[in-house]
């Protein structure tokens, strides 16, 4: 039996979201304009890594629910 990886849900760091924030700011708030440092840059890196936090625990569920399962079975 071979052993299959779990698939990566989503795979993107910080700096990734960074960007796409960064590309989707003009959609959601048309008149802020953060620049490359000062509290908005800042604002956007902490909401990126909690970001990256959440996907690194959605990347590890299927593993998670696999182990619980088997778990179960004894």
């Amino acid at each position: 039996m071979s052993r299959t990886e779990a698939p990566i849900l989503d795979g993107r760091d910080a700096q990734a979201i960074v960007r796409e924030l960064r590309a989707r700011l003009p959609a959601y708030l048309p008149g802020w304009q953060p620049g490359e440092t000062g509290p908005g840059a800042a604002l956007l890196e902490i909401y990126a890594r909690y970001l990256e936090a959440l996907a690194e625990r959605v990347n590890r569920a299927p593993d998670k629910h696999k182990l619980a399962f088997l778990d179960q079975l004894g």
